[in-house]
């Protein structure tokens, strides 16, 4: 009786292929480019810049407010992240 299933190209380990892949599947793939809003490119964070869809409240980057505040003495609107007041001139905090 002769050996038979040990050898060759049969199917078990005598093939290639064991370690040095080298069709892309060694690393997980990056993880996907952010897609900036449609539209009109999305609305700048006052505080780090960050790209925020239109109407957003707080920013998708740093969490703060995208809303306008209001000047600390004259209740003026302001922008949010506006370090003095463009009606009175106020220090903002």
């Amino acid at each position: 009786m002769g050996g038979g299933h040990h050898g060759g190209n049969r199917g078990g380990h005598g093939g290639g292929g064991h370690g040095n892949r080298d069709d892309g599947y060694r690393y997980p793939p990056p993880p996907p480019v952010p897609v900036p809003p449609s539209g009109g490119g999305g609305v700048a964070c006052p505080s780090c810049s960050g790209l925020n869809v239109p109407g957003a409240r707080f920013c998708s980057q740093c969490g703060k407010s995208m809303l306008p505040g209001s000047c600390t003495a004259c209740q003026a609107s302001i922008v949010a992240g506006a370090k003095f007041c463009p009606n009175c001139g106020k220090p903002q905090a």
